[in-house]
């Protein structure tokens, strides 16, 4: 199977993906690795994920990959950040790409992905009736 890099932001289902992420000192565009990197990753159902350190790849000197195969159709969200004991902080904006449905595989195409502020992380309790995000 091959692996592909998310310069193009639409894949076909089962197709194995390569999330990267490079880290450079700003001032002189020097690759540098923080002491932790994270990546947090949210699938079509909303489900956030989070691996770092042996669950992550070092490619070379600040470069950080991971490789996904998502079997589930929609949009999925990403980023990385970057923490170092010296107090640096650094996180990538949040990258989208998508997931073709497969209905041959059992995957019937999903709503459009939503844009909007995203629901909360924990679950709520409200009094009113039930909101539903679309």
């Amino acid at each position: 199977m091959a692996t592909f890099d998310l310069n193009a932001i639409t894949f076909e289902l089962d197709t194995t993906l390569l999330i990267q992420s490079s880290f450079n000192v700003v001032s002189t565009g020097a690759p540098f690795d923080p002491d932790t990197v994270w990546l947090y990753l949210r699938d079509p159902l909303g489900n956030l994920m989070a691996y770092t350190g042996a669950q992550l790849s070092h490619a070379s000197m600040g470069v950080f990959t991971f490789s996904l195969t998502p079997s589930l159709a929609g949009g999925w969200t990403y980023k990385f950040q970057g923490l170092s004991a010296g107090g640096l902080d650094v996180t990538t904006p949040d990258e989208v790409f998508f997931i073709n449905p497969s209905p041959a595989m059992g995957q019937p195409a999903l709503a459009p992905p939503y844009y909007g502020p995203a629901p909360p992380l924990t679950p709520i309790t409200v009094s009113e009736p039930p909101y539903c995000w679309v």
